[in-house]
């Protein structure tokens, strides 16, 4: 134990020093408190209970001791986190499977909404998520901003977590708050292998965030080619138009633009031409691009 958790186990009293022993993974320690009937359920100022630090620091040994000694297992800190919970953020696998086995909560949500296997998701613990779906946990649960796991590791990059939400049947069609599904969500972050997975298994192409735009706008507009030819090749929409205002400003911009990077006097002259109208609406143009001076490239 170091100095820091000795001062604060002498300052909380036994129950600290409970909590610190658990902490530690000092059984023989614990069981001597135990022993002399120190709460098992002691809190500490941020309402974490010795059985949440055993949890936490992953030892299955300690978390055994205190779940003989009748420690609740529910019990939820100022942060809303059971000891499943920390012990799912945490990938400790081993206390993991002894919690689900006691018979711990799986659905039980922090104050941000996030449930155990939203809290491994985010943390990118595959195995953790696993067990937590082998055991019933809501595959689909979203926390306060939407986000279902299978958003979360579409926008972290994970296919392998990818794969394995999909074999429990995760929804690729939930959006989040902000309106953006599995699929928006590896496009935007040019994804391309959760792209392609989530193509692989039918997903829909043409959903829409509240702007209206699409999968396929935004891997145009980030340049990602090989997601932009995936997309396409499974039939989205290239001339969907979303619902950002075109304003004379706006097309005036893209016709300097076309001709900077080499349009030519093959364009039409007037920036309202019905070509450029519609080139400026589609998914395959970008509208978030630098204006070149009026004296070109070469200033």
């Amino acid at each position: 134990m170091g100095a820091r958790a000795s001062r604060r186990a002498v300052r909380d009293g036994p129950g600290g020093s409970l909590s610190a022993a658990c902490r530690a993974g000092d059984r023989a320690g614990a069981a001597t408190l135990l022993d002399l009937h120190v709460d098992v359920n002691w809190r500490d100022s941020e309402g974490r209970t010795p059985l949440m630090m055993a949890a936490w620091a992953g030892h299955p040994d300690v978390v055994r001791l205190l779940l003989d000694g009748f420690a609740s297992l529910d019990l939820q800190d100022n942060t809303g986190y059971t000891a499943l919970m920390r012990a799912a953020w945490k990938g400790n696998t081993h206390v993991l499977a002894l919690l689900l086995t006691s018979g711990a909560a799986l659905e039980v949500r922090d104050r941000d909404g996030c449930t155990a296997l939203l809290l491994a998701a985010r943390n990118r613990c595959t195995s953790a998520v696993k067990m937590l779906l082998q055991s019933g946990a809501n595959v689909n649960a979203q926390d306060n901003r939407g986000y279902s796991a299978l958003i979360l590791a579409a926008w972290y990059g994970d296919a392998a977590l990818m794969d394995l939400l999909l074999d429990h049947d995760a929804e690729a069609a939930l959006k989040d708050a902000e309106g953006f599904t599995p699929l928006m969500r590896a496009a935007r972050n040019c994804y391309w292998p959760g792209v392609a997975m989530l193509l692989g298994r039918c997903c829909y192409t043409e959903s829409r965030d509240p702007d209206g735009r699409t999968a396929l706008m935004d891997a145009a507009d980030d340049g990602a080619a090989a997601i932009a030819r995936e997309l396409l090749d499974r039939k989205a929409d290239a001339d969907a138009q979303d619902r950002t205002p075109v304003s004379e400003t706006s097309l005036e911009a893209l016709r300097c633009f076309l001709l900077w990077r080499g349009a030519g006097t093959s364009w039409p002259g007037c920036f309202w031409s019905a070509e450029l109208t519609s080139l400026s609406k589609t998914s395959l143009v970008t509208h978030r691009f630098k204006l070149p001076s009026r004296k070109g490239p070469t200033d």
